[in-house]
C-alpha cells in the first residue's frame, strides 16, 4: 500500500514550538506486509516552549493513499482542520 502519516502533538500548544527536520511523513511511504520500516524523525523544540509542559506525546495516524483509498484521508482532514498537522515544516 502507498502509505501517508498525518502527525498529532499532545497538548496541542506544544506544537507550535516543534520544528521537524526530517519526517517520514513529509513523504508518502510504500509498504508491504509484514514488511519492516525504519520510519526517521528528528525534531527540536524552541526555547519558548511553556515550562508548564513537562511531557509531550507525538503520534502518527497513517493513512492508506492508494488511489482508491483517498476518501478516508480527505475525512479525516476535513474533521481535523487544515492546522491540525502543521507543525514546522
Amino acid at each position: 500500500m502507498v502509505a501517508q502519516a498525518i502527525p498529532s502533538v499532545a497538548p496541542s500548544n506544544a506544537a507550535a514550538h516543534l520544528k521537524k527536520l526530517e519526517c517520514f511523513c513529509f513523504e508518502q511511504q510504500i509498504l508491504k506486509p509484514g514488511e519492516e520500516a525504519l520510519l526517521p524523525v528528528r525534531l527540536i523544540f524552541d526555547n519558548e516552549l511553556p515550562d508548564n509542559i513537562n511531557n509531550i506525546v507525538l503520534s502518527y495516524t497513517i493513512f492508506d493513499v492508494t488511489e482508491d483509498n483517498l476518501d478516508e484521508l480527505a475525512s479525516y482532514m476535513h474533521e481535523h482542520g487544515e492546522g491540525h498537522h502543521s507543525m514546522g515544516s
